[in-house]
């Protein structure tokens, strides 16, 4: 059935090679023309890129419907998808990059997913790598229905695709959580995925691959990779988020998460000298985790983070371990969750104490 509505956010900045590609892809869906509405949204690139896609809109005669948003200046790809959520009339979501391009049966492969299964309120499709000439694709999730304990598991142990790109989304669920993309940072899709998977009660991957990767050198995401301050401080300000939502119910895998991080980072600003200013900051979020789980007697955790300071930090230098590191950090996590429970009870019991020690 197709009677569910879709909106397709496409931000639109410097991609006059692919966006005549990326629409003609969108006009080409199979799934009902008139339940899709498809939102460019201009970020005041300085090509020919909406131009173009103007043209190809202009020589549609179909019943879908476009929807041009013309920011007021240069904003991002986050402040562009979330202006383009604003204006957002679909019951789901789906966000396109203008360099990609999505199969003719994209939409269709992931509605019948939401038809077949009325409960999963995100689909993700599988994708294809053009840099890398791979096709992505998590056998192991494909067309299993997944709940929020165990999406939250997968994300935190990044065994879960976080991209915004190729997933189906609720617009219900977005709204209603109020999740928005953090302006003016790159690798935004992760906080953005943390704050969208945490609300989600049921997901599905399902194996069709729906979308092709494309590497534009003139993307934000590969201009970033020539500014190491940017993609540092855009870190940073994950970390930040995510160390304001330590919640008892993701309490390991949070904590696990920023530590891998915090370990990348610290190699990343190790190679580059420029960005040594940022590593006070680094050093500040190592500090409050260790204190953290050291005060709430998470001592597995606590002994885990110590792998962040010296002379245990040489042990990440070591291939074996890193080679080993996704074992190693399950482990921590089934470890680290076993003994949750007991310290649930700890904590209620202490807090009881402290209830009638005021009384």
């Amino acid at each position: 059935m197709q009677n569910q509505s879709v909106s397709i956010i496409i931000p639109v900045y410097q991609v006059e090679e692919y966006i005549e590609r990326c629409i003609t892809s969108v006009i080409c869906q199979t799934y009902c023309h008139s339940m899709i509405e498809c939102i460019l949204v201009d970020d005041c690139g300085t090509d020919n890129s909406i131009m173009l896609a103007l043209r190809c809109i202009d020589n549609y005669k179909g019943d879908m419907q476009f929807k041009i948003i013309y920011n007021k200046h240069n904003c991002g790809l986050s402040v562009s998808r979330n202006n383009g959520i604003k204006v957002a009339t679909g019951n789901y979501l789906f966000f396109l990059d203008s360099d990609d391009y999505i199969s003719d049966n994209c939409i269709e492969k992931l509605m019948n997913a939401t038809c077949e299964h009325p409960e999963v309120e995100v689909v993700k499709g599988s994708h294809i790598d053009k840099h890398y000439n791979e096709k992505i694709s998590l056998s192991y999730l494909s067309s299993q229905i997944i709940d929020n304990k165990v999406l939250m598991k997968l994300f935190f142990l990044e065994r879960v695709p976080c991209m915004a790109w190729n997933t189906l989304i609720s617009r219900s669920l977005i709204e209603k959580s109020n999740i928005a993309f953090m302006p003016y940072i790159v690798h935004e899709d992760i906080l953005w995925s943390f704050y969208l998977f945490r609300e989600v009660n049921s997901f599905m991957q399902i194996p069709d691959f729906t979308l092709c990767y494309e590497v534009n050198p003139r993307s934000i995401i590969s201009l970033e990779k020539k500014n190491e301050d940017l993609h540092i401080r855009s870190y940073i300000a994950i970390l930040k988020g995510l160390n304001n939502h330590v919640e008892e119910r993701y309490y390991e895998g949070i904590i696990i998460y920023m530590i891998t991080t915090i370990m990348r980072l610290r190699d990343r600003i190790k190679q580059n000298r420029d960005s040594y200013a940022l590593l006070s900051e680094v050093l500040a979020i190592r500090n409050s985790i260790s204190k953290r789980t050291l005060s709430d007697c998470r001592l597995i955790l606590f002994a885990f983070s110590l792998i962040m300071y010296q002379p245990f930090i040489n042990i990440f230098k070591l291939k074996l371990f890193r080679h080993n590191y996704r074992k190693a950090t399950c482990c921590v996590y089934e470890l680290a969750a076993f003994f949750s429970p007991i310290h649930s009870l700890f904590k209620r019991h202490k807090t009881t104490d402290n209830n009638t020690y005021k009384g």
